[in-house]
């Protein structure tokens, strides 16, 4: 076999193997992309809301689909966020910089994680007994792919 022969098979070679890399490189991140893009079909609903420390505090439980082709986190910490805990047409809570219990849904899941709201003063008397049917609006922290970013919630309470 002559040497420019080889030359020729380890080029082709070589650029096989660039390809296959970068193919196997390219999947992932398109992936990643393809599913921040369509955060905004990540639907959440409310699954029932619970008093605590004497209306200190309502916890909202809710639950949230994920149909993209990438996991997405409720993290623990959200970073910017702005939610608000509604009963009837009166606020009863909002947070920024929400904690909640996180969880991380896989593609095509739901999974369930619970919102805590503080509840100012004059609010508590109205919420001791209980929270009948709680709306929670704003937008909600999430990460997909490693990339911060939000989903609107207008959830229980009537909302359309």
């Amino acid at each position: 076999m002559s040497s420019e022969r080889r030359v020729r098979r380890f080029s082709l070679a070589a650029t096989a193997v660039v390809v296959v890399l970068a193919a196997g490189t390219a999947v992932p991140v398109l992936s990643s992309h393809v599913a921040a893009g369509q955060v905004y079909t990540v639907s959440v609903a409310e699954r029932g809301a619970s008093v605590l420390d004497g209306g200190e505090r309502v916890a909202v439980s809710m639950a949230v689909t994920n149909p993209t082709p990438a996991a997405i986190e409720v993290p623990t910490r959200g970073g910017v966020s702005s939610l608000s805990l509604r009963e009837d047409d009166r606020r009863i809570g909002r947070q920024r910089g929400i904690e909640t219990s996180g969880v991380t849904v896989p593609p095509g899941g739901t999974g369930e994680f619970d919102l805590v709201f503080d509840v100012p003063a004059d609010g508590r008397e109205a919420v001791r007994d209980g929270v009948d049917d709680p709306r929670v609006t704003g937008s909600l922290p999430v990460v997909v792919s490693g990339y911060e970013t939000s989903v609107e919630v207008d959830v229980g309470g009537g909302a359309n």
